[in-house]
């Protein structure tokens, strides 16, 4: 990414930047002269919580906000993933804009979406004229919300499109006793989001994790390949892996080849070579973890192909390809890889693998 100052703010590239920053999707609605007025915000934002006031943006050029601000109280409904189509209808002809949609009246005329993930009650705190937009603070009155657990996902607008939050399908570690939570609730997934691009810091900070980890003699008998998505070393890469791999690694934002160093130059073998490598990764593992990204190491790869591609020299084994990047959605695998998703996360117990434990 490259940033000039003083440069031309071109709208049209301007709104594409604005477009990375994803958004939560709120239906802003009322009851007024006895129609149902209503209209889609994505910049809903929490502003205070005492006094409890949130603020939307509505542009200048709306002819909806001028009748709904005539309204007592505005009902302000968060969207869920399968509400794609009610918020494209509250952007269409406004006849159409609740159509086939199931809603409550308060007494005080604001409407909500019954099926939402929360609901608020409101009245106009403050406008402010923002360039072509109205920043509105609204105060709240009343809130519900969603209280499952395994509810739907919130609708999200993000580069000027919809989509969701992809949610882990795996729930953290039952431990016998407390661990750090990046590591209870770390896991390896398949599924990884196509759109999603681990920029170079992430990559750099995974990478000093893995050179940072612990070595036998501070030897360091391991070496690696890193690629990014996009890259014809990432293409190399995922030539080498297996059928089965094939069918989900490519969507992963980047792919990391560990290789064990067998011997030093004069060929003295590095006895822990493999344990060294191991703790790398691990690290890395971790470290992936702890910035919010999933990883996945695969084994199913030819390695002596991925020799061949890289020139690597007759002491180096490449031992692992690593895939890191955010989680994605389990029904975008194939029907075959999600139930080997789904497969239930279990380890030995603590009594089978610890064979000796004096307490």
């Amino acid at each position: 990414m490259s940033l000039s100052t003083n440069q031309d703010l071109d709208p049209l590239r301007l709104r594409q930047a604005f477009g990375f920053f994803p958004s939560g999707v709120v239906a802003v609605a009322a009851e007024v002269d006895g129609e149902l007025v209503g209209l889609a915000a994505s910049s809903f934002t929490s502003v205070s919580l005492d006094p409890p006031l949130v603020s939307i943006s509505i542009a200048s050029s709306s002819k909806t906000w001028p009748e709904l601000r005539r309204a007592k109280y505005l009902g302000l409904t968060v969207l869920s993933e399968h509400h794609e189509d009610v918020c494209r209808r509250l952007s269409g002809p406004v006849a159409q804009r609740f159509e086939g949609a199931d809603v409550t009246v308060s007494t005080g005329g604001a409407v909500w979406l019954d099926d939402g993930l929360a609901a608020f009650e409101c009245t106009v705190y403050q406008e402010v004229e923002a360039g072509d937009h109205f920043m509105v603070i609204l105060s709240l009155h009343g809130f519900g919300h969603d209280e499952t657990d395994d509810g739907p996902a919130p609708l999200v607008f993000h580069r000027s499109g919809f989509t969701t939050l992809a949610r882990p399908y795996k729930e953290p570690a039952v431990t016998e006793a407390p661990i750090a939570p990046v590591l209870a609730s770390r896991w390896s997934p398949r599924s990884f989001d196509p759109e999603y691009a681990v920029d170079d810091e992430a990559e750099t900070s995974l990478l000093e994790t893995a050179r940072w980890a612990p070595s036998n003699s501070n030897q360091q008998p391991r070496r690696f390949i890193s690629a990014r998505r996009g890259t014809p070393t990432f293409d190399a890469i995922v030539s080498t892996l297996n059928e089965r791999n094939r069918r989900w690694a490519p969507r992963a934002s980047l792919l990391v080849v560990a290789i064990r160093v067998a011997a030093d130059p004069l060929g003295t073998p590095y006895p822990h070579a493999d344990y060294d490598t191991g703790q790398a990764i691990a690290h890395l593992q971790v470290q992936a973890a702890n910035l919010g990204l999933a990883s996945r190491q695969m084994g199913g790869f030819d390695a002596a192909r991925l020799a061949e591609l890289f020139g690597l020299p007759e002491s180096y084994a490449a031992v692992t390809v690593t895939a890191v990047g955010l989680a994605g959605r389990l029904e975008d695998l194939d029907e075959e890889t999600i139930e080997r998703e789904l497969a239930p996360r279990v380890r030995m117990p603590l009594d089978e693998l610890v064979l000796v434990r004096d307490r």
